[in-house]
């Protein structure tokens, strides 16, 4: 199973099998991972999930929905794995507790956090009540957000709220993509994808340091260099 577009349930599996399935699943569709149940039955009485995937192109959205767990993203993933991506989270119920980068941070409905697949992590999943617990995920490859974001990597675990500023209204625009999936085709969804990619980076802008490693500081102002001369190639005025 690659990153593409389908819909997957655990009731459709053997009540035994539906842990490993599940963690198949997230590894396949995210990065490689390691899934815990943490509610007070065992996983022998099976696991309750389902996901849903659009490829987008730059960027896959997804959505999934679990019941009480935990997902680490450990060492021995990191080591194993072949791509490097970062994971923005959206949290759209229940709600959840994100470790990485030393920070510690819930999660309430509507916020978002970026985590960077090249560290460690532990996601804790809080479903509300009987409901289960969903997260939208938009999955980036780490070269297309770092040329929008350069010092992306320096908010790792940061808290997004979704309530105020350009974070919400990015929440929105996220969850509406998501709701609108199917009528995205062709250059619509890439198009689509590119202006997320677009507000992604601006919102991570509003959270940005004062102070970010310097080699992070001069790639983003190679990359501004390029921009402007590539932009420019034509022009009669700028000359050598």
């Amino acid at each position: 199973m690659t990153v593409s577009n389908y819909l997957l349930d655990t009731n459709n599996i053997n009540v035994r099998q539906q842990l490993d399935f599940w963690v198949d699943a997230v590894c396949r569709t995210y990065t490689g991972m390691t899934v815990h149940k943490t509610g007070m039955e065992s996983a022998g009485n099976g696991f309750a999930g389902k996901m849903a995937v659009k490829d987008m192109g730059q960027i896959s959205i997804s959505s999934a929905r679990a019941e009480r767990s935990r997902v680490d993203r450990t060492r021995a993933n990191i080591s194993n794995s072949t791509e490097d991506i970062f994971l923005l989270y959206l949290q759209a119920r229940g709600q959840s507790q994100l470790r990485q980068a030393n920070q510690d941070i819930f999660l309430q409905q509507g916020d978002l956090a970026l985590c960077d697949g090249t560290r460690p992590s532990e996601l804790n999943l809080l479903p509300e009540a009987a409901n289960q617990h969903e997260m939208i995920v938009v999955k980036i490859p780490t070269p297309h957000l770092v040329t929008l974001a350069p010092g992306a990597r320096a908010l790792a675990g940061i808290k997004m709220d979704g309530n105020t500023g350009v974070s919400a209204i990015l929440s929105n625009l996220i969850l509406n993509a998501w709701k609108h999936r199917d009528e995205l085709t062709g250059n619509f969804e890439a198009q689509v994808a590119g202006k997320l990619l677009d507000f992604i980076a601006l919102s991570l802008n509003e959270y940005m340091p004062q102070q970010i490693p310097g080699s992070t500081i001069q790639a983003g102002h190679l990359l501004q260099v390029k921009q402007f001369i590539n932009n420019r190639l034509t022009d009669p005025e700028l000359s050598i």
